[in-house]
């Protein structure tokens, strides 16, 4: 207990504190960048002749950005954690992991030597529109949040005015259209790549099971609250995702 208590006061101290708000701050724009240039073009990869050895770092790399990155959303888990971590802090090490993540993927990804590209030459243009317009989306989906909710830095910025955050249900820009744009436009990113190679086949298989396994648990939870329930019957989950599959999530029913 006395060590939790250390860790947490250290944390707090105030230099420490702006300093891992500033790391995360130049973090997450780096890795933001780099996952740009790395979902773009599936042909700059390392690559490997070896099956096996593609199979498993690509899958090691997977499965690092996907477990912890639920673990932290746990209720459990942040219980736990936030023993050590001030609360206001809490997003910036989440942003962390998301970050280390993603540039550990775009460091040590491997391709497999001579794998076909998918997307054929005549289609890149039309890739190249829906690739961009997947990063208008979520940037949309960010600033409709709050430009920098989703990565910790306006929770590290309230606990260092010592204001507390203020979180309302979004509805508005995106929230309009869809109840989780953020995913919408992290689905598409993975898929409109103009050279999808079968590695990033993998990665956009992946990364579409994971979310729409996170939304399945996500969706049970919100539901409880009186406000979303009345917002997921006026807005669906993705779009083009049929009634009866949206309720049958957040309700556990098959809608007539």
């Amino acid at each position: 207990m006395k060590l939790t208590s250390t860790i947490n006061k250290l944390l707090s101290l105030k230099p420490i504190y702006i300093s891992l708000g500033l790391l995360n701050l130049a973090l997450f724009h780096w890795a933001i960048w780099r996952l740009f240039v790395f979902l773009y073009d599936g042909g700059y990869s390392k690559t490997s002749l070896n099956l096996k050895e593609v199979i498993i770092t690509d899958l090691i790399l997977v499965l690092f950005f996907c477990i912890p990155h639920s673990l932290l959303l746990w209720a459990k888990v942040k219980v736990k954690l936030l023993k050590f971590i001030p609360k206001a802090l809490y997003g910036t090490f989440y942003s962390f992991h998301a970050c280390v993540s993603i540039l550990l993927m775009d460091k040590y990804w491997l391709g497999l030597e001579g794998s076909k590209i998918l997307t054929q030459s005549s289609y890149q243009p039309f890739m190249h529109v829906l690739y961009i317009l997947s990063w208008i989306l979520m940037l949309w989906t960010m600033i409709s949040l709050g430009l920098f909710r989703q990565n910790g830095l306006e929770e590290w910025w309230k606990g260092l005015k010592q204001k507390p955050m203020r979180y309302e249900l979004t509805q508005t820009g995106p929230f309009l259209f869809c109840r989780h744009p953020i995913y919408v436009s992290f689905i598409a990113m993975a898929w409109t790549s103009p050279y999808l190679t079968i590695d990033r086949l993998f990665l956009a298989l992946s990364w579409t099971i994971y979310i729409f396994i996170g939304v399945y648990f996500k969706e049970r939870r919100l539901i409880r609250n009186k406000h979303y329930f009345q917002y997921s019957l006026q807005v669906p989950l993705f779009p083009l995702i049929p009634m009866k599959i949206d309720r049958y999530l957040t309700q556990g029913i098959w809608s007539k």
